[in-house]
């Protein structure tokens, strides 16, 4: 017998991919000439032992993967095919993503609902999300919600004064363009809607998610959880190139209704890479006093550099075209990450990324992995996300049927990012080669040192539009 009231939960991947919980119904929507299989390389990938049974083994023909060969979703039980925005079939690249008025406001919102996360998660230790991820997750969940449950989820995204028809477009227009900027960054996108089988989603959401985030729709029979937490972490694994291979575990799926799910995948190589001949082994000093040895990329070259008050910023280039950068801001001396997340927060990253100028730099990054989860329902509640989590206030009637009602349960968001030499990956690679070159006919001036050797702030962000796809802190860990 179906409980009038469930849990709605929502799950955020993010590592270079990021996954949300969605709705579904047995339509799938395809978007026009945007849904693409998976990328080729993702035949190296192999399935995780869990995700793995008799009828989820491999097609008769074992020269097939299934993440190679989508198909419809409705097919063999286990198995969901993603839907991945990505530049099909590499076409021309879009070259930049250029945003008008209302969706600057928009993006330059988002922005500071990234830094408030920031403030709220971060707890003196390396870390790393994706505030786009968790983003789309929510919006997806706002679309289910009416009245003052709607209001706060907006509110904490955007502020005031916008609406969940302003932040569907703007969230369509991400999914079909922002893959397609540059065709030597892959950064693909894909949604999700896993709904029990008794869950009575009203057709107008499923429609809504289904067309507007190109999510895949889904039945399964939630009593089966086994089945199911094994599908959607299968998925998942899938969608994200093996980075994120669990992101629900069982104590998620027993009495859920459903699941929303974002995924986000970025991987990019550095304009100009790093030679590994010039890596330097150095200190490495830790917010929390000690000293440990690190591997820094290293190079001496033009960088776009600024100085402020109580921190400066070194943006390096990703891709071919340098559409992409991953923006470094170090604490100066006596500065904490923590006072240069206040300002940040207050005086907007935006501005302070147009204070970049060309600069001659010696820069020293280290090379680092980070990895993290995060229950996510105590840092939104602290944004005033407070209804959609209490069941006598959460208002989810644009989601299900009359006489029903639900709420968010939990969200969690995984993260990972690898940064080397070569580029990114994960969700943020970032790889900077250090070389030095000169000629006996130009004098070169005096270097600035720009040496990343204690705790600091980075972002992952398309250039033109300024959206940030990561956001993390490196202390070393």
């Amino acid at each position: 017998m179906f409980k009038k009231s469930k849990y709605l939960y929502i799950i955020c991947c993010m590592l270079s991919f990021c996954i949300l919980t969605g709705c579904v119904s047995e339509k799938k929507t395809e978007p026009h000439n945007e849904v693409i299989e998976q990328q080729e390389d993702d035949k190296d990938v192999e399935k995780p032992a869990e995700g793995t049974s008799e009828e989820q083994e491999k097609p008769s023909d074992n020269t097939q993967d299934p993440a190679n060969n989508p198909s419809d979703s409705t097919g063999s039980p286990g198995i969901i095919e993603p839907i991945i925005q990505g530049l099909p079939n590499n076409e021309k690249a879009l070259g930049s993503l250029v945003l008008n008025a209302t969706e600057v406001n928009i993006k330059e919102a988002n922005n500071r609902f990234a830094f408030s996360l920031l403030s709220e998660l971060y707890k003196g230790e390396s870390m790393v999300f994706s505030p786009l991820s968790i983003e789309m997750a929510l919006s997806m969940v706002a679309n289910g919600t009416e009245g003052e449950t709607t209001k706060e989820i907006i509110a904490a995204i955007l502020g005031t004064g916008y609406s969940t028809d302003l932040l569907n477009e703007y969230n369509h227009r991400l999914l079909e363009l922002l893959p397609a900027v540059d065709t030597t960054v892959k950064l693909n996108m894909a949604n999700a809607l896993i709904a029990d089988i008794s869950a009575p989603i009203k057709e107008d959401y499923s429609l809504n998610i289904e067309s507007l985030y190109y999510a895949i729709a889904r039945n399964m029979d939630f009593s089966h959880f086994e089945e199911v937490r094994s599908t959607i972490n299968d998925w998942c694994y899938r969608v994200t190139n093996g980075l994120i291979p669990t992101i629900l575990d069982d104590n998620n799926v027993y009495d859920a209704l459903l699941f929303l799910i974002n995924t986000l995948y970025l991987k990019a190589p550095w304009e100009v890479p790093f030679n590994k001949r010039f890596l330097y082994e150095g200190d490495f000093y830790k917010s929390n006093g000690t000293i440990i040895k690190k591997d820094y990329l290293q190079k001496v070259e033009y960088f776009k550099y600024a100085t402020k008050d109580n921190f400066t910023i070194l943006s390096c280039n990703l891709g071919k075209e340098g559409l992409f950068s991953m923006n470094v801001f170090l604490p100066g001396d006596g500065g904490t990450i923590e006072g240069v997340i206040e300002e940040l927060s207050r005086s907007g990253v935006d501005s302070n990324l147009l204070d970049l100028k060309r600069s001659f730099l010696h820069i020293r990054i280290p090379i680092f992995e980070t990895e993290n989860t995060y229950q996510l329902p105590k840092a939104l509640q602290a944004l005033g996300i407070q209804r959609a989590f209490n069941a006598s206030l959460a208002d989810f009637s644009n989601l299900l049927q009359p006489g029903y009602s639900a709420f968010i349960g939990s969200i969690t968001h995984k993260a990972k990012i690898q940064i080397n030499p070569d580029g990114l990956e994960g969700a943020a690679a970032t790889i900077v080669e250090a070389a030095g070159s000169s000629g006996e006919t130009e004098q070169q001036p005096t270097p600035i040192p720009f040496f990343a050797n204690h705790p600091f702030i980075y972002t992952i962000i398309e250039k033109a539009s300024g959206v940030i796809l990561f956001v993390g802190v490196y202390d070393g860990h």
